[in-house]
């Protein structure tokens, strides 16, 4: 009798580890579908009223306005990367701006034929150019649109 006993309670042993660890799995995976889907849903916190989705093929690493005022002289203080785009679909082909502590969500750096796609603020931030017109200093700004939040191709 003492045999059939200790059969029985170490097939119940056996169950009940199994079962735990059944009930563990899935409080497991259940745990991280959700932090998954709340890391996905979070990019309303960069998505405002005056951002819209933009997407094209990168067609200059540095913004052509910006690049054509300092091969002429002007020093442009750009907070950050600039890029313009072929843009697909309304998006403006540019020139747009990578603000410092953005960073693309797929890792590497813009440059060109690589795609993107992403959302800018419609309100361009305007960059300050100066460059010494003797006797005054001659002033110029260039509008840029900021990028909230993008991707890029590997390519």
């Amino acid at each position: 009798m003492n045999y059939l006993d200790n059969n029985k309670a170490n097939w119940y042993n056996k169950s009940m580890k199994k079962s735990l660890l059944i009930v563990s799995v899935f409080v497991i995976l259940s745990l991280m579908i959700f932090n998954v889907t709340q890391a996905a849903s979070s990019h309303e916190a960069f998505h405002t009223s005056n951002s819209k989705p933009f997407g094209g093929k990168i067609t200059d690493e540095e913004a052509l306005q910006i690049s054509t005022l300092e091969d002429s002289g002007w020093d442009c203080a750009v907070p950050g990367d600039t890029f313009d785009i072929r843009a697909y679909g309304n998006s403006p082909t540019g020139p747009y701006l990578v603000p410092f502590g953005v960073s693309s969500k797929s890792g590497g750096a813009a440059a060109p034929q690589k795609w993107v796609l992403g959302f800018y603020n419609q309100t361009q931030t305007r960059i300050t150019c100066t460059r010494s017109c003797p006797p005054l200093e001659c002033v110029t700004t260039v509008g840029l649109y900021p990028i909230s939040l993008f991707g890029l191709s590997k390519i």
